[in-house]
């Protein structure tokens, strides 16, 4: 598992990069920030917390109040259910009908995957929770898995090693909750 601030810069990075999140920053801002948080967990000079809590403060109010990996593990499948909600201004449960806001629904949220294969810094890996495959890609600077460890992955981007984390278990369980609710 990676330290709080990497975890923090992947997470955030992996969402820009998505293109559904941080809609509302300058692009050009976003790009900077973008850079940043590759450059911290690359060579970890320069954590970029005056810009995470400029433009992500309710997600520290969060993280402060429940840590990172329960934010991003556990907390996080309500704030996607939210964030939904909110832009269609209708229940999650007929918003997630529509295929449209269906994948983000599903890409938004945490998955764990089974390494299958490793190319460089792209990871072939086989959703635990639905056994679906998925590349994903791996930052610089982050752990470098083997076939078979665990990962979790949030959009097309691999966080960290999770197959030796005490709150696994529970995490699996929350997120199969989730993707139970999605596949009715």
């Amino acid at each position: 598992m990676i330290d709080d601030k990497k975890l923090i810069c992947a997470f955030i990075y992996s969402a820009y990069e998505s293109g559904y999140c941080g809609l509302v920053l300058d692009p050009e801002i976003k790009e900077k920030h973008k850079q940043l948080y590759k450059d911290y967990i690359k060579k970890g000079d320069y954590f970029p917390k005056k810009e995470i809590d400029e433009t992500q403060k309710k997600m520290m109010d969060s993280v402060s109040n429940l840590g990172i990996r329960d934010y991003i593990y556990r907390g996080h499948f309500n704030i996607v259910r939210e964030r939904i909600e909110q832009e269609t201004t209708s229940s999650f449960t007929e918003a997630v009908k529509s295929p449209l806001i269906r994948n983000p629904a599903i890409n938004c949220s945490i998955n764990y995957y089974r390494v299958k294969e490793i190319n460089g810094n792209e990871i072939m890996g086989e959703n635990i929770l639905y056994k679906s495959m998925k590349k994903l890609k791996r930052l610089g600077g982050l752990e470098i898995p083997k076939i078979d460890n665990i990962i979790s992955g949030h959009w097309d981007f691999m966080l960290e090693i999770v197959g030796n984390w005490r709150g696994l278990k529970k995490g699996l369980v929350i997120a199969n909750d989730y993707y139970n609710f999605l596949k009715k």
